[in-house]
């Protein structure tokens, strides 16, 4: 519970933060994209690297890591027959072999079908999911900051979880 409230809050101090919109929707849309496919092949890492190298708010980033896996989860059959069919279509033999025989690609796990249509639908929706955020964040930030101010009632709940932590440690 207290790992719920933290995270609650950090969503709500990094909404409140003033930060540029396309920090908060980038960190959202790769976010969503590390979720969706599954495991951590190559193109996972680099994600994960420009939301480290840029400064993305990752708090935003884990929540959305979150719902892109449980989006994932949801379309797997989807995914597992729309990635067989990709790789067995005649027409991509050729580049499938040809980008098998080379390390590097194997690393991406690309003959995985549900790490291909994952990885696809993802860079599908990474630049529509980021612009549509963009578009929230800075309507938010223009007119709903201020109106939402009532959300500053979350922060005692930092309290509350420090308290509830300190009643842990004294009983164990």
């Amino acid at each position: 519970m207290m790992a719920w409230l933290r995270l609650l809050q950090d969503l709500v101090d990094a909404l409140q933060s003033g930060r540029d919109p396309a920090g908060l929707s980038g960190a959202a849309a790769l976010g969503l994209f590390m979720g969706l496919v599954p495991g951590w092949p190559l193109q996972v890492w680099l994600a994960a690297l420009i939301l480290l190298i840029f400064d993305f708010e990752l708090t935003l980033a884990g929540l959305a890591f979150l719902a892109g896996a449980a989006l994932g989860w949801l379309l797997d059959p989807a995914l597992d027959a729309a990635g067989a069919w990709l790789l067995a279509h005649p027409a991509l033999q050729d580049l499938w072999t040809a980008l098998y025989g080379q390390s590097v690609w194997r690393l991406t796990r690309f003959h995985n079908s549900i790490v291909l249509a994952s990885t696809l639908l993802g860079l599908l929706l990474l630049v529509p999911l980021d612009l549509l955020l963009k578009a929230l964040l800075r309507r938010y930030l223009a007119v709903w900051r201020e109106r939402l101010g009532f959300l500053r009632w979350l922060r005692p709940l930092d309290a509350l979880r420090r308290w509830i932590q300190r009643l842990q440690g004294a009983g164990a």
